[in-house]
């Protein structure tokens, strides 16, 4: 019974390393200065890290510290030049925390949610209105890091519609319908807004600032192009802001009020 444990130990282990040996074998990895291998172990040694970057086979990383101290990393997730997600680290604490790491769902699992979903979309009054008696054809696709379902829909008399639906208990509902012409420009500009917000978090002086601060909030707008400017504030007052190019990822400068 103890060599079968053993076995069954070792096997765990040899699972919990295998998936990230591509990335430690590469030469990206072997630039990484010895301080920057040791912290992204110390990422990878916790399971919402190390369940998140099996999803991606290809994955490799980008960890770097946010203050001169080294107390608080950060390391973002890339597949190719896809973001993926990132993690914090406060070595300080020994505590991993500011995750962005969703777990995708099985497969098992999404054919059961669409086909939940298909039901809903063929007897849901408002969608029927639009489409009209016409037959349909759509597109079933689960966004894991808003948790939600997406559906584009094209009816045969050239109309098209899109559904956006969250999971409530055992049943889907409707969150809102749009028209799938605009989704794209509404994606490119949430997605700037949020590259904004974490490059000018991650802002030295934006850190100092917001360590004192526990429930801050942040509002991002385009200035001109790939320059957006980030306010953070609390309880109403604005505690500092950052002007940021996320073409050039660079933090353009920060301003206390």
């Amino acid at each position: 019974m103890v060599v079968k444990r053993i076995v069954v130990l070792m096997l765990v282990c040899f699972f919990a390393t295998a998936f990230a040996q591509d990335f430690l074998d590469s030469e990206d990895y072997a630039a990484l200065s010895q301080p920057q291998k040791e912290q992204l172990e110390l990422f990878l040694d916790h399971d919402e890290v190390s369940d998140f970057v099996k999803q991606f086979p290809g994955w490799h990383a980008n960890i770097y510290r946010l203050n001169d101290e080294g107390e608080v990393w950060k390391v973002d997730f890339y597949e190719d030049e896809t973001w993926l997600g990132y993690a914090h680290y406060d070595t300080q604490k020994s505590e991993l925390f500011d995750t962005i790491l969703p777990i995708d769902l099985s497969a098992g699992e999404k054919e059961k949610a669409r086909a939940q979903i298909e039901t809903f979309l063929s007897e849901d009054a408002e969608i029927r209105a639009i489409l009209g008696n016409s037959d349909w054809q759509h597109d079933i696709s689960y966004d894991m890091y808003d948790e939600i379902w997406r559906a584009d829909i094209k009816g045969d008399k050239g109309v098209t519609l899109g559904a956006e639906l969250y999971r409530d208990g055992d049943s889907y509902k409707l969150e809102r319908l749009f028209d799938p012409a605009t989704l794209d420009a509404e994606n490119t500009e949430q997605r700037s807004r949020d590259e904004a917000t974490n490059l000018a978090r991650d802002a030295k002086q934006v850190q100092a600032v917001l360590s004192v601060h526990d429930n801050w909030r942040s509002y991002a707008e385009s200035q001109n192009g790939t320059v957006w400017s980030v306010v953070f504030a609390a309880k109403g007052k604005t505690l500092i802001t950052a002007l940021v190019d996320i073409k050039a990822w660079e933090v353009l400068e920060t301003q206390l009020p």
